[in-house]
Parts: C-alpha cells; sequence; structure tokens
C-alpha cells in the first residue's frame, strides 16, 4: 500500500537523517556509529504518494526490511530501534 510522501519524509526525520539538496533528488543520510547507516533518494517532482517498489528500495537502502521501514513512519519503531536494527541487519557490510 503506498504512503504519502510527507509521512516517509516524517519517518526519514524520526531517525534523524540529515537532509541534503541535490539538483534532481533531496537526499538523506543515516549515521550510526559514526558510519553511514544508509543514504535515500526521493525526487522533488514524484508526486503525492511513494510506490511499494520505492518503499521496498528505502527499506533496502536503510538495511531493514519494509515492514520495519513502515513501523518507523507508524511511529511503531524510533531511532534506537533502528539503529539495533542496523546493527544485526543481515544486509549490511561489516567492516
Amino acid at each position: 500500500m503506498p504512503l504519502p510522501v510527507k509521512k516517509v519524509l516524517s519517518g526519514l526525520r524520526k531517525i534523524d537523517a540529515q537532509e541534503t539538496q541535490g539538483r534532481r533528488h533531496k537526499k538523506y543520510i543515516v549515521w550510526v556509529d559514526d558510519k553511514k547507516a544508509g543514504v535515500v533518494s526521493i525526487s522533488h517532482g514524484r508526486g503525492d504518494t511513494v510506490s511499494d517498489n520505492i518503499l521496498k528500495w528505502i527499506a533496502k537502502e536503510l538495511k531493514i526490511t519494509q515492514t520495519q521501514f513502515r513501523g518507523i513512519v507508524r511511529c511503531d519503531l524510533y531511532r534506537q530501534d533502528y539503529e539495533a536494527l542496523w546493527r544485526s541487519s543481515p544486509y549490511r557490510r561489516r567492516t
């Protein structure tokens, strides 16, 4: 089920994503333990909703599942929850 862009952006802010402005996209960078946990780009002219495929891509970039990202948007999960999920994620590269 698609989500409104405003809710997706609100979810990114809830996990302290830092916004940077690009020509075509706004970029949101999330840092955990002084490491770049994820970078998400959202188009300026994308429309009013974000499709399931884009939500899946956003979650993948953040190294969590789509269900977990939806939990952040719904306020079921918060920054500390995201950090714990990120640290235990099998999707992130260990360095």
